[in-house]
């Protein structure tokens, strides 16, 4: 009984998010991955070219710091270090990524920031850049996928295909409400 315990044990362990190296996250649409940081990247920095020639940098200090370099001029687009307290940034399960996608269908990318770690929710912050000068247009939560679909990004909950669902419009997201209209 002891050996069939340890073995379903062992079978659910190793299935499920617990025993995960590395935390999943998801990005369905046309988005470009620019840059994927982890513990095992955590020394280094990573420097890459975005669309429009600028360069995207990720370096650890005390926190995961993330600028966008334009010419001689770097712009801090964020400071992440709410991982600390969920996992920390050395912990096996973090991880960033950082993708380029174009919301307003206008040849201008903004740049979006996903981070979690295996036991915290997915976090997901978009960025409009306009030379050296960087914006935050949206700040999300969700818990493991992000869905892209022309000027809408969402956020799928569980299994039921519910999900929270975002609109981009002159410049600024709107959160989409299901209204039903047969139900008053």
């Amino acid at each position: 009984m002891k050996k069939l315990f340890v073995a379903i044990f062992a079978i659910l362990y190793f299935s499920h998010s617990f025993g995960q190296k590395v935390a999943p996250i998801i990005v369905n649409g046309k988005a470009k991955l620019i840059a994927t940081w982890n513990s095992k990247t955590s020394k280094k920095a990573i420097k890459n070219l975005l669309d429009n020639g600028d360069t995207l940098i990720m370096k650890l200090w005390q926190t995961v710091y993330i600028a966008v370099k334009h010419g001689k001029e770097e712009t801090e687009i964020e400071r992440i270090s709410e991982l600390n307290e969920e996992g920390g940034l050395h912990s096996d399960s973090t991880v960033i990524e950082v993708y380029e996608y174009d919301f307003g269908d206008n040849g201008e990318k903004e740049i979006i920031v996903a981070y979690c770690s295996v036991f915290s929710l997915l976090h997901a912050q978009v960025f409009r850049q306009s030379g050296s000068l960087v914006k935050l247009i949206g700040n999300f939560s969700g818990q493991f996928e992000i869905n892209l679909n022309k000027n809408i990004i969402s956020f799928p909950i569980g299994s039921q295909g519910i999900s929270n669902d975002y609109l981009y419009k002159d410049g600024a997201f709107f959160q989409l409400a299901y209204h039903d209209p047969n139900k008053k």
